[in-house]
Parts: structure tokens; C-alpha cells; sequence
């Protein structure tokens, strides 16, 4: 990591009973910081106190950005995915966009001096390339990808006009244990341990860019301990692309039983081939660590536990 480090100081996660926020919370918890752990439901969970954080609701986190004297946001309260709520885009751009811009405000109001905007390679949609690198215009494909293009958009515009100290992380697709959301790594793994067969949507061609989730929170680690980053906008992942076919031969080479049907045979556009993750292997010091045949093992053992 270049440049010297900051201190995070007391930290609002939202978003902290989702599958990233809960583990960056928990991260963070081992690491003896000082935290506050958000999320619009307040259902309790083994290890981590929730208090009420809409981020639709300007109201409700202000009030906890100014009575807890926040210094750091690491902002992972969103609709995680494109498959998640497809039939509301509106409430999907609600939560992922204006509730983002209500945060970046809330920051402005009380000189919070750091916020982590947890956001999603889905900015690139399917634009073609073997490394697609943060300069590359954004191309997305849903209302989900769309919604962090504007998110990310209103961190750019809150950091130049008003000085607020933000940066994004275009985390590709994170996966391991704890996953709350269907995937079709998920539908993989699940059909490997039960012995039924599998059908996927995609076509084996498709490309796919799987993260393990220690590598995600080590990533949005390192983006609240730099001290003077040079760039707003990093990408996050594990480098190259795989495709689907090469994911599910690493499934079965684990799970024999794993019987697989694709519901596509074309090859059709399969996006970017990978993703240029050099600016926060400098910047931030962050290189993906778990292979994907290390990440499965754990997720399979997860999953039988």
C-alpha cells in the first residue's frame, strides 16, 4: 500500500446483516475497532448488535452519524445483485442510488472523514475487453448495474464540489459462506452435496468473475486505511475471468456427483474477459488471495456444516 495509513476510527457498516456488510463487521469486531453496525432490519444475529440504519431515511442516519461521532463509512447497505427485487426497479434505484446520495450528504453534513462505496463491476455491463480497467465508460445492462454507476457518480460529485473523502470498489461477484442470495455457484454446490441435477440459465461459455469474500473484506480494509488515496474509483476482483464451464469442472472435481444441464448453448456476448486490478494492488496494497479451487472447498464445507 503506498502512501501512510489512517486511522478508521469509529466506523458505521451498513448494510452489516447482509453477506459483506456482515462480514466486514465481523472483521473489523476481531481487529478491536469501535463500531456501528447498521442495517434497515434490526433482526438480531449470533454475534452482532444492529441498530436501525435506512438509508432512505436521511432522518434515521443522521442521527446515528451525529450521536456516535462517526468518522469512517463503509457504506454496503444496497440491493446486492441483478437478480435481486428484478420486477422493482424503482425500489432498487431508491436503495442503491439515492440512499447512497443520502449517506454522501449525511458525511458532508458532519465532516465524516471517509467513506467506502461497496459497488459492482455490473458498471461495465458487457463491455468486451480482456482487462477492462476503471478509465473504461461505463456500459451497464440492468437497472442494478445502472443504479451504481449513479451511486458511484454522486460519491465523485460530493468529493469535488464538497470535499467529501470518498472511494469505490467495483467488487466483481462475491461469493463463500454466509451467501444469502442465490447464485448459480450456490444452485452448483448445493446440487454436488444433494446428488440432484443442476440447470443453469447461462451458457457454459459465459464468463464469470467469482471473489471469495475474505478477499472482498480485505479490500474494503484497505480502502479505509489509506491515507491519501490517488485514485476514487478502484476494481476489485480476482483478476482474469473464468468461464462457467471451467467453474463447474472445479466443482465436480470436488462434488463427482455434481450433474449439470445449461440451459444455453450460445456463445453470445460474454462481456469482459477480466478485470485491471493494478491500481489497487498499488494504491491499496489488494491482490485476491484465494483461488477459486480454495474458495469452493470452503463454501463446500460451509454448506455441509
Amino acid at each position: 500500500m503506498s502512501g501512510a495509513k489512517r486511522q478508521p476510527g469509529r466506523t458505521l457498516v451498513t448494510g452489516a446483516a447482509g453477506f459483506l456488510g456482515g462480514a466486514v463487521a465481523r472483521r473489523l469486531t476481531s481487529l478491536g475497532h469501535d463500531i456501528v453496525c447498521g442495517d434497515v432490519t434490526t433482526s438480531s444475529t449470533n454475534d452482532l448488535s444492529l441498530v436501525a440504519c435506512d438509508i432512505t431515511d436521511t432522518t434515521e442516519i443522521d442521527g446515528i452519524v451525529k450521536t456516535s461521532e462517526i468518522e469512517t463509512i463503509i457504506h454496503c447497505g444496497a440491493v446486492s445483485g441483478p437478480m435481486v427485487m428484478p420486477d422493482k426497479p424503482e425500489t432498487i434505484w431508491r436503495i442503491n442510488a439515492q440512499g447512497t446520495a443520502n449517506v454522501l450528504n449525511v458525511a458532508r453534513r458532519h465532516a465524516v472523514s471517509r467513506v467506502i462505496l461497496c459497488s459492482s463491476t455490473d458498471v461495465y455491463g458487457k463491455l468486451p475487453g480482456n482487462c477492462v480497467g476503471e478509465d473504461s465508460l461505463p456500459a451497464p445492462q440492468t437497472v442494478y448495474g445502472a443504479s451504481k454507476v449513479a451511486a458511484e457518480a454522486a460519491l465523485l460529485g460530493f468529493a469535488r464540489q464538497h470535499g467529501v473523502d470518498g472511494i469505490s470498489l467495483r467488487l466483481s461477484w462475491i461469493y463463500g459462506p454466509g451467501r444469502q442470495t442465490p447464485t448459480e455457484l450456490e444452485t452448483l454446490l448445493r446440487s454436488g452435496l444433494s446428488g440432484a441435477p443442476a440447470t443453469l440459465a447461462s451458457s457454459p461459455s459465459e464468463m464469470t468473475h467469482y471473489l471469495f469474500i475474505d478477499d472482498a473484506v480485505r479490500a474494503v480494509l484497505a480502502a479505509t486505511r489509506i491515507k491519501h488515496p490517488a485514485h476514487r474509483i478502484y476494481n476489485v476482483t480476482a483478476g482474469d475471468g473464468i468461464m462457467l464451464e471451467l467453474v463447474v469442472d472445479a466443482v465436480q472435481k470436488l462434488l463427482p456427483q455434481c450433474q449439470v444441464e445449461f440451459g444455453r448453448t450460445d456463445i453470445g456476448s460474454r462481456g469482459p474477459g477480466g478485470f485491471d486490478t493494478a491500481r489497487a494492488f498499488v494504491d491499496l496494497g489488494f491482490k485476491a488471495e484465494v483461488t477459486l479451487a480454495e474458495g469452493i472447498a470452503r463454501y463446500i464445507e460451509a454448506l455441509r456444516a
